[in-house]
């Protein structure tokens, strides 16, 4: 039955931060598919896959930086989890658990010697048509501190990277991100704090490492 997974066609969406990736997520479908999926129903494990792997294509892109690797992390992620399914908790997160395989294979994809990067530019990050944007010179400053925050992004270790997709990308709580990352919630809670003041900086213009060259 592993076929139904490895017979999933992914769509490719543009890696995005903010608001327009993220989506209102439905526990509680989720939940009846799961349950579903665990009695043998093909189909509720293909609408599961349908929901989650736009977002999982997405988080995996932020950690490995390259299409053609979160690609295959995305279809990995959804045999692995076709799989590992009778082991998953029928009252379990199913989100927070295939979240949590998909991190797994990103970051051993990342750390592979060779591994090519990508960035991506402000327009595939959904923020370059801003209607509230003053003048011309004000968007293109606004370009200008995107692009320096993709950079960072770009070079922050495959964990960092999975934690700003996770909450500002996906926008989940700190609860369901401490479940995908294996910490505390309170480790989450500081590890965004330091996150965001690293972001801060960077649009301030004030991160003199990320002005190295």
């Amino acid at each position: 039955m592993s076929n139904v997974a490895q017979g999933v066609s992914l769509r490719s969406p543009e890696p995005q931060s903010g608001n327009a990736s993220a989506t209102v997520y439905d526990a509680v479908a989720d939940a009846a598919l799961a349950a579903q999926a665990l009695r043998g129903d093909a189909h509720a494990f293909e609408q599961l896959v349908r929901r989650h792997e736009a977002g999982v294509y997405r988080m995996a892109w932020r950690v490995v930086r390259n299409r053609e690797d979160a690609e295959d992390c995305a279809q990995d992620t959804f045999v692995r989890a076709w799989r590992a399914l009778p082991g998953f908790r029928e009252e379990g997160n199913f989100r927070a658990w295939v979240y949590q395989i998909a991190l797994n294979c990103a970051l051993s994809r990342r750390s592979r010697p060779g591994a090519v990067v990508e960035l991506c530019g402000s327009e595939q990050m959904g923020e370059v048509a801003d209607p509230r944007a003053a003048s011309p010179a004000e968007a293109s400053i606004r370009r200008e501190a995107l692009g320096a925050v993709e950079q960072a992004l770009a070079e922050m270790p495959g964990d960092n990277a999975a934690l700003f997709q996770l909450r500002y990308g996906e926008q989940m709580s700190v609860a369901e991100i401490a479940t995908i990352v294996r910490k505390k919630p309170g480790a989450v809670v500081v590890a965004l704090h330091r996150l965001r003041e690293k972001i801060s900086q960077i649009i301030r213009g004030e991160d003199t490492e990320a002005k190295k060259p």
